[in-house]
């Protein structure tokens, strides 16, 4: 359910943010006849939020997106698909975990709720840690991935591509995906290193890969500190 509603938004939202950009040097308004007609485009697009959450398969140029679109696609590739299946991202269930942690704070309830069961606070908190984690993973390895542009002494064109490139390849990565805007080649080796680790992580989930070097306990201990309240955002 998680997977089909994510990609209908985020369909809804590409194909609002295409239709509205006036450029003709874009996907959506570009006169290339190979790209087919209105209808075909919009098929086209569809296609892309689904390939976004596991498959792989990229039939238009996505350096042709506009970056709102772009930006929609790379969260669309971090959050992944559902934790049974092959594909990489946080998963679908860990997204939703956490709306519905938010839901029931705003709504005052004392536990996490979804169709009559109560998901459990430890479940709760790992979906936070592995959310966070992953949010420090992309964000570091997209500032390393900056390298490779050529006012930083890298071979891909400023000009032409920017920042939500680099976040849409990372993400790509993560999601494992495969879909690009045309720039991995061009990417220093450092970068392609962290791409590639980063590919392993989202694959086999947080869980399973840095958090499972983690110390862990097989005895409770006898007493606690006491609490101290913290003042928060």
């Amino acid at each position: 359910m998680t997977y089909f509603v994510t990609t209908l938004v985020a369909f809804i939202l590409i194909i609002s943010f295409e239709g509205t950009f006036k450029n003709d040097n874009y996907f959506w308004r570009s006169d290339d006849k190979n790209l087919g007609n209105k209808w075909e485009k919009a098929w086209a697009l569809l296609f892309t939020t689904f390939s976004t959450r596991s498959a792989g398969f990229s039939t238009i140029n996505f350096s042709k997106l506009t970056s709102t679109s772009l930006i929609i696609c790379s969260i669309l590739m971090f959050i992944g698909a559902a934790p049974a299946s092959t594909g990489g991202g946080i998963r679908t269930t860990t997204m939703a975990i956490l709306f519905l942690s938010l839901f029931s704070k705003i709504m005052g309830r004392p536990s996490v709720r979804a169709f009559r069961r109560r998901i459990d606070d430890e479940t709760v908190r790992m979906s936070s840690i592995v959310f966070s984690i992953s949010i420090f993973l992309i964000i570091f390895i997209s500032f390393i991935t900056m390298s490779s542009l050529n006012n930083y002494s890298g071979q891909i064109d400023s000009n032409k591509y920017n920042f939500i490139h680099i976040f849409f390849e990372v993400n790509s990565a993560f999601g494992t995906t495969g879909l690009t805007c045309g720039i991995t080649d061009k990417l220093n080796n450092a970068s392609k290193v962290f791409l590639s680790i980063l590919m392993f992580i989202g694959q086999f989930g947080i869980s399973s890969t840095i958090l499972v070097w983690g110390k862990k306990k097989n005895y409770s201990n006898k007493y606690e500190y006491i609490s101290e309240p913290v003042a928060i955002g």
